[in-house]
């Protein structure tokens, strides 16, 4: 096994244990230096997860014309509002 697998397979440990990283690093044979790089490195190569972002509804008005919001990632959004504050909001979600 290479040094980037093992150190992962070491990190994703270390996230499941219920240990600190001093303890963990002394119990698993790496230093607290190493695990701190190595936690770091591989956040940053992890492409992060897009979080949830609970927005309110507001209520429709009949009659209003839909707006659509597209976002980069393939969604798309059609609300029929003028509440700015809201469609707002929508827009920074991405």
């Amino acid at each position: 096994m290479n040094k980037e697998k093992r150190m992962c397979a070491i990190v994703e440990a270390y996230h499941k244990s219920e240990m600190g990283p001093k303890q963990f690093a002394t119990t698993n044979g790496v230093t607290l230096n190493q695990l701190k790089y190595w936690i770091k490195k591989l956040k940053k190569q992890k492409p992060s997860s897009p979080s949830f972002i609970q927005i309110k509804p507001c209520p429709t008005s009949p009659g209003n014309d839909l707006l659509e919001i597209n976002y980069p990632n393939g969604v798309k959004i059609k609300v029929a509002t003028t509440d700015f504050p809201f469609l707002s909001q929508l827009i920074r979600v991405y």
